[in-house]
Formats: structure tokens, sequence, C-alpha cells
């Protein structure tokens, strides 16, 4: 729906005003703004994370240098799809632990591990799914 309005400056001070003016504008631009952005979760996110991550995975098996690991391209992708695969990458650390720490760290701009704890996986890992359910990402 279109609308077009005819209103001198000085008839219109705020969006407040204009509601009250032209309540069906308001509730069209917003509607029309809504529909215009990206959803915050691509439909197709968790898909293309675990697409990403199979790639991931297959090409990285055999390697044990952890920046030839994350610096794979699947796996920089993962971590190009920015917070929205957090909640995906907590799920694998509970389900298939790996290397994830590198894309959590890149992605939250945080690390949870003291010092004492780095190279251990499991401690690793615990310190990882606790940030989560802080940050609420429901990890368990």
């Amino acid at each position: 729906m279109v609308f077009k309005i005819a209103l001198r400056p000085d008839q219109i001070t705020d969006l407040a005003s204009l509601r009250a003016h032209k309540p069906e504008l308001i509730d069209a631009i917003i509607e029309n703004l809504a529909a215009s952005l990206e959803p915050l979760t691509p439909p197709d996110a968790k898909e293309r994370f675990e697409k990403l991550t199979q790639e991931w995975q297959s090409d990285t098996k055999f390697l044990s240098n952890i920046d030839e690991i994350a610096l794979h391209p699947a796996y920089q992708r993962i971590i190009g799809m920015g917070p929205t695969v957090i909640p995906y990458i907590l799920e694998k650390l509970i389900t298939s632990p790996g290397y994830w720490f590198w894309a959590l760290k890149a992605i939250s701009g945080e690390d949870p591990v003291p010092a004492a704890d780095r190279g251990d996986m499991v401690n690793m890992t615990q310190h990882w799914l606790q940030w989560g359910r802080e940050h609420g990402y429901g990890a368990d």
C-alpha cells in the first residue's frame, strides 16, 4: 500500500504527531520497513552452517596444525556468518567437540577460558558452554 501525504513541515513535528494525523501511514511505513529487512537469523543459516561444517571437518580431519584447521575457507565462512551461528557452535561442542574455540572467540570477541585451562579441551568446552548460558544461548 502506498500513501502520499501533503503536509507542511509546520504541521508535523515528530512521528507521534504524524501518527495522530495519519496512523495508517505510520502503520504502512512500519510494515514496509519490516518486510524489507532481512531476518536476524536467515532461514537457511542452520543448513548453511551444517554444510560448511561438514566441508571443513572433511577437509581437515587429517590435519594437526590448528592454524591450518582454523584458516580453512569453510571455517572462515562459518565465522563470517557472525553471531547467528553461536548457538549452532555451542551445540556442536556438546554433541561432537572440536576446534570451535577460535570461531567462538572471533565471533564473540571474548574468551572465557582462563590461561590455566588453555589446551584442555574438556575444560575449554565447559567454559564456553558456561559463557553460552550466561549470554542467553541456552547451552547445556
